[in-house]
């Protein structure tokens, strides 16, 4: 189960920007009582960005490339070149981290777990 997701230089998000779905109040994050997290802001704010973002591993394990629309990555106002994600799972009582940068949509520029 995905337990914490970081992204930075993505998109809208130059600065690192997380979310901690182990912190989810009165429900009890083991038992998987929480079966989804709704993000809710103003219009052009990042909400759709962060939602790629999140599912950019998905692109990367499979192989799949993003449409033309969404081909832009890195951050417009950023001096970096890499757009990083971290994805914290657990598995059990194991907890894995998964990090990886990209310099482009389909160039992958490290990997760590």
């Amino acid at each position: 189960m995905l337990k914490k997701f970081t992204v930075k230089n993505y998109k809208n998000f130059k600065d690192e920007i997380s979310l901690d779905f182990s912190k989810i109040g009165e429900y009890s994050f083991n038992a998987g009582s929480l079966s989804m997290r709704l993000i809710y802001g103003r219009n052009a704010t990042g909400k759709t960005n962060f939602g790629r973002a999140l599912l950019d591993i998905k692109i990367l394990l499979y192989g799949m490339f993003r449409n033309d629309e969404n081909s832009v990555l890195i951050n417009a106002d950023s001096q970096k070149d890499t757009a990083k994600f971290i994805y914290e799972f657990l598995f059990g009582s194991d907890e894995v981290i998964y990090k990886y940068s990209r310099f482009a949509n389909t160039e992958l520029c490290d990997e760590e777990l």
